[in-house]
């Protein structure tokens, strides 16, 4: 009885035991699964605090590092974004020697005229541009661009038929009493190789503000900038084909005023007045300018300087691209025109009866140009043709023309009568890297080339007509230009040679040009960011 009753108080007490160790076996697994909740909260809290402080230790080091250095590093700027660039180009010229000038004693006459400053072969430093473009704000933008290199004056302008006076010595016009002195131009010439001295403030180059985005299609822009008057403006310095424009693409560079501009049809993006760009397929520009001096070079450049009359100029320009595809090719077609009255007071005795005033004649000035461009597609892409001619009428400054029967100026000084000029050339080229034949080759060393010529001619020679000397006689110079360009880094690093076959003019008959030899080779070495 007794072994039963503690049998049955064991079994009671095993129950007892069993279901409380149960109970707390039940109560220690629910802690522990709260304990890892909580480990695991505090684990992703850890990892959650730990990827911030990395951030930010990168976000720290990214903005430090942005300030110091890297491609397509950012710079700051206490109000909008701004962007640096620049151009080096570093030449070296041979030229022929040849030190007898174009207008040495023509016609048995007693003109004196040498070659000698022209035809030194020479290191140069081309172009140093820096630029800077700044967005100030979504609707208004501004952009200038300097170059130190374009103050020296005292280098031949080689390939392009550079206009032609007399260049006469110091010592000749000093020994000569200084009677029939040669045009200011080309004394100087010689002067600023003897002297290294420069002639015009060109440091200042590009000097714009331009408003977008508030009328549909347009912008507008005001300061000093290329005129849209020839296709060659277009063209930045560190993109052009050869080393060095044309002549009638040298002819017009800068000037101050205001342009307004259109681009319609567009393959995406909004176009600036710097450039035609592929903004759009129809663009046009309308522009009002100072113009000071000539059309034809004769009186001092359009730029860095005070309007020399009350008149303003209007250039009208407009770009069509009826055919822009990888089927067809890329067509692009120009035209511009020009006009405006140049001048303010005085007569056509500049120097013999001169005038109390500016002493200039009016003059109504005018100009047509006229481009196209086209690319090759398919098998032939890589292949490129250009061409643009150029006309012009205005009148000369006084003491800027010679007179080779009289050795002296034309009419002894005194304005002569306005007169025309007409340039043209016509380039083709052939860029390996964009040949479907060429640009898989990743190895081959011809990706890298490109092959070009170009043909032009220059009216660069003028002299007063020997029946009337009020009269200009116009004479052309032929260009022949071989190239071939080297493409270390596309644009950014290139190497580019040409070498320029120049024809001179004969000249009147019975007053013969000497045919003086003025070949150039020039090797230009390209660094642009």
């Amino acid at each position: 009885m007794m072994r039963a009753k503690y049998v049955g108080t064991l079994a009671v007490l095993f129950i007892v035991a069993a279901f409380a160790g149960r109970v707390f076996a039940a109560s220690v697994e629910t802690e522990l699964n709260e304990l890892k909740n909580e480990v695991a909260k505090l684990r992703e809290q850890v990892n959650a605090n730990r990827a911030a402080a990395n951030a930010s230790v990168a976000s720290s080091v990214d903005t430090l590092m942005d300030s110091k250095y890297g491609p397509d590093a950012a710079v700051t700027t206490r109000i909008g974004k701004l962007e640096i660039g620049g151009l080096v180009q570093v030449w070296y010229t041979y030229i022929q020697n040849d030190s007898r000038g174009l207008f040495d004693s023509p016609g048995g006459t007693t003109l004196v005229d040498t070659n000698a400053a022209s035809d030194n072969d020479s290191f140069r430093i081309r172009r140093a541009e820096l630029s800077f473009k700044i967005d100030i704000h979504e609707n208004v933008s501004a952009f200038v661009k300097i170059d130190p290199a374009a103050e020296a004056a005292s280098f031949p302008q080689l390939g392009v038929g550079a206009r032609r006076l007399a260049n006469v010595s110091p010592e000749f016009n000093a020994a000569n009493g200084g009677a029939n002195p040669p045009p200011g131009s080309s004394i100087q010439t010689v002067q600023a190789v003897q002297q290294g001295t420069g002639l015009i403030p060109t440091l200042l180059q590009d000097a714009i503000i331009n408003f977008h985005g508030v009328i549909p299609h347009h912008d507008f822009t005001i300061g000093q900038m290329k005129t849209s008057f020839n296709e060659e403006n277009f063209q930045d310095n560190g993109a052009l084909d050869f080393a060095e424009r044309s002549y009638v693409g040298n002819l017009n560079t800068r000037d101050m005023g205001s342009v307004i501009h259109g681009s319609w049809w567009c393959n995406g993006g909004g176009g600036v007045y710097q450039g035609a760009g592929d903004a759009g397929r129809l663009q046009y520009w309308v522009g009002m300018f100072n113009s000071p001096g000539n059309l034809h070079g004769t009186a001092g450049p359009g730029f860095n300087r005070s309007d020399d009359n009350n008149k303003k100029d209007f250039v009208a320009t407009l770009m069509f691209r009826p055919i822009w595809d990888d089927c067809w090719g890329h067509l692009e077609l120009g035209a511009s025109a020009r006009g405006g009255t140049h001048g303010k007071d005085g007569n056509g005795a500049a120097v013999s009866n001169p005038t109390n005033g500016l002493n200039r004649q009016k003059t109504y000035s005018s100009g047509y140009d006229g481009w196209a461009k086209y690319f090759a597609p398919g098998v032939l892409k890589g292949l490129w043709l250009k061409g643009e001619a150029q006309w012009l009428h205005d009148r000369n400054a006084p003491q800027s023309i010679i007179d080779p029967v009289n050795a002296d100026f034309q009419n002894a000084g005194d304005q002569a009568h306005p007169y025309s000029t007409f340039g043209y050339w016509g380039a083709i080229g052939y860029k390996f890297a964009d040949s479907p034949l060429f640009c898989n080759c990743q190895n081959s060393i011809w990706k890298n080339f490109e092959l070009l010529g170009r043909y032009e001619s220059a009216p660069n020679v003028t002299i007063a007509d020997p029946g009337y000397t009020l009269n200009t006689n116009v004479y052309q110079s032929k260009i022949y230009t071989g190239g071939v360009n080297y493409y270390i880094k596309g644009d950014h690093a290139k190497i580019q040679l040409n070498y320029n076959a120049v024809k001179n003019p004969k000249g009147p008959l019975g007053q013969p040009f000497h045919d003086t030899r003025n070949d150039s080779l020039i090797l230009n070495f390209q660094v642009m960011w």
